[in-house]
């Protein structure tokens, strides 16, 4: 069965939510999320994909020097990945005190952009680029 590499996303609507929560989180934020998020699903294609464009801008991956905002978004992709059903109420107050309800959905819906994308590399047996 062969599959089409999805690290770019171009028909899962990665490209407008990502042009819609950029301007207000940042470029690096949204590859920061990205790259939490497909870290913690353990998909080594995306994983890859994202910590190649941190290391490319000049950042440490494994040690990020992150804003508050940017370590808020950081944890919330990992939590959404190992136990979006465990989500602490003391978390969700956080996310309501930085984020508006519309906000929240966006980065939540990008989140399921990205979880779609590592299940479909993942399933589909997708190889990386080397």
């Amino acid at each position: 069965m062969d599959f089409l590499p999805l690290t770019r996303a171009d028909d899962l609507g990665w490209h407008e939510l990502r042009d819609e929560i950029a301007p207000w989180i940042g470029e690096r934020a949204v590859t920061l999320y990205s790259y939490a998020i497909s870290h913690a699903y353990g998909s080594a294609v995306t994983t890859r994909y994202f910590r190649d464009i941190l290391t490319a801008a000049g950042d440490d991956p494994d040690h990020p020097q992150v804003t508050e905002t940017e370590q808020l978004i950081i944890d919330w992709g990992r939590l959404i990945v190992q136990s979006p059903r465990d989500i602490p109420d003391a978390f969700y107050a956080r996310l309501e005190a930085a984020f508006t309800p519309q906000r929240r959905l966006a980065l939540l819906s990008f989140a399921a952009r990205v979880v779609a994308i590592n299940l479909v590399n993942t399933v589909g047996r997708v190889a990386g680029d080397e």
